[in-house]
């Protein structure tokens, strides 16, 4: 069991964020993302895996993304923050997402199903080097069933690739 908060990653990449504004050489690291939906727009919410454990995309759904979205979202919606939680957190495939790791020769990879957030705020997220290589991956694409819930439960029209 998790002893973060649920909004402790998010907390740590708003403060990383306002310190970045001032530096340029981040120090690289793998890590996994999300594009989140939010009331506002399309969001990047980043997992740094030299800020906290590794974890996978579900753990990270699970612990994170899902109670900050609902929380987010009931505002918004004027539902309750907790049933919207439960409703939301079987649906870790139904935003785009992806992941950054090293490969064979130490350089880093983004793996990711649909570009949704621009390239530059994630490679500024997780301090890549303009070498790094993108590749699609099938493993990162949204399935189209979660996609669809998800989309109803926060009652939108846009839309996104799935499969």
């Amino acid at each position: 069991m998790s002893l973060l908060h649920p909004f402790a990653p998010h907390t740590r990449q708003r403060s990383r964020q306002i310190v970045e504004h001032h530096i340029e050489n981040v120090v690289p690291s793998e890590g996994i993302y999300y594009c989140l939906l939010q009331p506002e727009g399309m969001e990047l919410y980043g997992y740094r895996f030299d800020d906290y454990p590794q974890i996978d995309h579900v753990q990270f759904w699970e612990r994170f993304v899902a109670p900050v979205l609902a929380y987010r979202w009931a505002r918004k919606l004027q539902v309750n923050a907790d049933e919207l939680e439960r409703a939301m957190r079987p649906l870790a495939y139904a935003l785009p997402r992806g992941r950054v790791a090293r490969n064979l020769l130490r350089r880093f990879v983004v793996y990711y199903g649909a570009m949704v957030c621009p390239a530059s705020v994630i490679q500024r997220f997780f301090g890549l080097p303009e070498t790094a290589a993108w590749e699609t991956d099938e493993h990162e694409q949204c399935q189209q069933l979660e996609k669809e819930t998800f989309r109803s439960l926060v009652r939108t029209e846009l839309d996104w690739s799935a499969v």
